[in-house]
């Protein structure tokens, strides 16, 4: 079960990196790297929660998720303000 939900992971990551390329715009770009690409790792690190359960390495892939939830969006913003500021 864990290995099919990886799976899924890694192609909605996929599906993401191929739409940073397909996309012309910057925002666009900028858009789909803070939604699909942190929605597919976190998939993906539930998978390893699956697998591993509630021991070490399955508590540390949760706050993992946590972390990652709140830290790509402001990393996303950042990087979008700045660049309208440049310009």
């Amino acid at each position: 079960m864990a290995e099919i939900i990886i799976l899924f992971g890694s192609v909605i990551v996929l599906i993401g990196c191929i739409g940073f390329i397909r996309f012309s715009d910057f925002y666009a770009r900028v858009n789909v790297l803070t939604k699909s690409v942190p929605f597919g790792i976190s998939i993906i690190l539930f998978g390893v929660f699956v697998r591993f359960g509630f021991d070490e390495m399955g508590i540390r892939t949760l706050i993992a998720v946590i972390l990652l939830w709140f830290i790509i969006p402001i990393i996303g913003y950042a990087i979008s303000t700045a660049i309208k500021n440049a310009k």
